[in-house]
């Protein structure tokens, strides 16, 4: 098996006793707190349950194409839940038979995509009246995981907060987010322990900005890393940034790389706003060149882009608005940062499901039109 990405990295540390640690390509470095801790513990557990050849290989891409099918299955609960039963099955199929990229056997994409599509069930659930403490327990569990997984899923929160404070009372919310960030305030405790800081979860802003927004920077990873200016600006590609990571600390490196973009932001504020502009567009029409098959997936993923519009009909709804909460907060996160397609298959499925609602309610208001 091969561990070729920073998520199995630091599996591959935690499988060898070094702990939570050592995510660069280019050598160990130490405890970090680089990347959110669930999907790297997924990855080892299994590795270390059914080894590191075939078997083990095979395990997690069952595991992950696992999570795959039970995040359509969600996605049609949620459409079921909202009264869309038929188009929710329709998007499910349809989004079940798309085709994984091999990067995503590798990365936490797949499972931040079925805790965010079984987190928007829970809050239909709870909208309707649904207020079972197992309910608001499973619901709680899930924004801590899906914060384990990606810490920028904690930007939905607020809305659907304020949705369930407005259908029902503060209790449901209140204990669903208790019981999260409880959760997600064991690693934080871990993480100053070991840095001495206050780390919510992740501290990788600073190393991934400065990586994005330089001199020779494009809005695409693909194409960042071909012209070598991914070697030259990150860790995972210049073993002299990795040296100067290790010598100051890995949080005290990330500060001083925020200082640094912040500084490129302000003496460059037009390459900065179309690199932001050229990747808002990369993320909603993902058309990355870099081989057949990813550009097979961005002519796919834009496609779903454009359809998913029809959704606007059905904006009255709390469903709309359940997705909108996760889906533009979380977009706006990667107009910052060099992108990667991988970035856009956890919130694929709510513009799928935007379509294929705005196609049934267009459909059958035509047909009603028909019969009047």
């Amino acid at each position: 098996m091969q561990f070729s990405s920073e998520a199995s990295n630091v599996a591959h540390a935690l499988l060898l006793g070094r702990g939570f640690a050592d995510p660069y390509m280019t050598g160990p470095s130490g405890p970090t707190a680089q990347m959110a801790p669930l999907y790297p513990t997924l990855y080892a557990s299994l590795c270390w349950l059914f080894g590191t050849g075939a078997l083990g290989w095979t395990a997690i891409v069952a595991a992950t194409a696992l999570a795959w099918a039970f995040q359509w299955f969600f996605v049609y609960l949620f459409a079921h839940s909202e009264g869309h039963g038929q188009a929710g099955l329709v998007a499910a199929i349809v989004g079940a038979l798309l085709p994984l990229p091999g990067r995503l056997f590798k990365w936490e994409a797949v499972f931040t995509g079925l805790a965010l599509a079984s987190s928007a069930w829970m809050v239909s659930r709870i909208l309707k009246g649904d207020t079972r403490i197992w309910i608001l327990v499973g619901f709680g569990a899930l924004l801590g995981a899906g914060v384990l997984l990606s810490p920028v899923l904690i930007l939905a929160w607020p809305i659907w907060g304020l949705l369930i404070l407005w259908r029902q009372s503060v209790r449901p919310f209140a204990i669903a987010v208790l019981i999260a960030l409880t959760i997600a305030g064991v690693w934080t405790v871990r993480n100053f322990i070991v840095f001495r800081h206050f780390i919510f979860i992740r501290d990788d802003a600073g190393i991934a900005l400065v990586s994005s927004n330089n001199d020779c920077a494009t809005a695409l990873i693909s194409e960042n890393i071909a012209s070598g200016c991914f070697a030259h600006e990150h860790p995972s590609g210049s073993v002299a940034m990795l040296e100067k990571l290790m010598a100051a600390g890995e949080y005290e490196f990330s500060a001083a790389e925020m200082r640094r973009t912040k500084d490129w932001v302000r003496l460059h504020p037009s390459r900065f706003a179309i690199l932001t502009l050229q990747r808002a567009g990369y993320f909603w029409f993902p058309l990355d060149r870099v081989d057949r098959v990813s550009l097979l997936n961005g002519i796919i993923m834009s496609a779903v882009t454009v359809f998913s519009l029809l959704g606007i009909v059905w904006v009255k709804f709390d469903g709309f608005l359940i997705l909108i909460a996760a889906l533009l907060p979380y977009s706006l996160t990667y107009y910052i940062a060099q992108f990667e397609q991988r970035y856009r298959y956890p919130v694929l499925w709510i513009s799928l499901l935007l379509a294929s609602i705005g196609m049934e309610l267009l459909i059958g208001g035509r047909r009603l039109h028909r019969r009047v």
